[in-house]
């Protein structure tokens, strides 16, 4: 029975590790891309899952996994007999060694019906016109950049905040039809807007030393393809 116990651990032990190797090979699949896998029947583990939680999951399945074959092939060596019995004593270990197949290809499976792969929120040229659109704003500030709400928003406010500088922006696709954009500035000038009866007046300030800003854009997709910017914000 003892014998029995220890090549169950072995078949799981294997099972684990095997499933563990799996998750790497995804992980290392999905390194340098935007694409993720759609995980659902897992329970709490549901969810759109990307290179990192991969590697992650893999280490720690093929960190149990093979803690429960070493402890497993201890115990069931230590348990084995001498002479004959030993013989007799490798017929287990051979049936945890196809138990540990069967549990691996089971787990491949799951993964393959429960996992399915994404295609990218955004193509790559969607990707590049929605950073032209979001560096052409930064840069400019044109209001036919800007979707209408966004331009109402900003002739209702009293005073408007922007900045100049060197910066760098990233994309993060939200949908088909919606994207951020956050970056950091380092800010050489800052320019306030302010409304008024004759007219927007605008002031300039220099500084001395560059100033780290935060930037984060809202881009939407127009009905006739046109990406937008609906709203931005600096952050000091």
């Amino acid at each position: 029975m003892l014998r029995v116990v220890a090549a169950v651990l072995l078949s799981v032990g294997f099972g684990l590790a095997v499933a563990g190797c799996y998750a790497f090979v995804f992980a290392v699949r999905l390194i340098g891309t935007e694409d993720r896998v759609n995980v659902q029947g897992f329970g709490a583990l549901n969810g759109a899952w990307d290179a990192a939680e991969y590697a992650f999951l893999g280490a720690a399945l093929s960190s149990v996994g093979c803690a429960l074959f070493v402890f497993g092939l201890t115990w069931f060596v230590a348990l084995g007999r001498a002479g004959a019995a030993g013989a007799s004593a490798r017929r287990p270990l051979l049936w945890a060694v196809l138990g540990a197949i069967v549990v691996g290809g089971l787990g491949v499976g799951g993964a393959s019906l429960c996992g399915k792969r994404q295609p990218p929120v955004l193509s790559a040229d969607e990707r590049a016109r929605v950073l032209d659109v979001a560096y052409q704003y930064v840069d400019t500030g044109a209001r036919s950049l800007a979707t209408d709400e966004f331009d109402r928003r900003l002739e209702a406010r009293q005073e408007h905040l922007s900045y100049r500088g060197l910066y760098s922006l990233s994309l993060q696709p939200v949908s088909p039809d919606e994207a951020r954009v956050s970056g950091s500035m380092r800010a050489r000038q800052q320019i306030i807007r302010r409304g008024g009866p004759f007219g927007a007046v605008e002031k300039v300030a220099n500084y001395a030393e560059p100033r780290t800003v935060g930037l984060s854009l809202r881009l939407k997709k127009t009905p006739q393809g046109t990406w937008l910017v609906d709203d931005l914000e600096y952050k000091e």
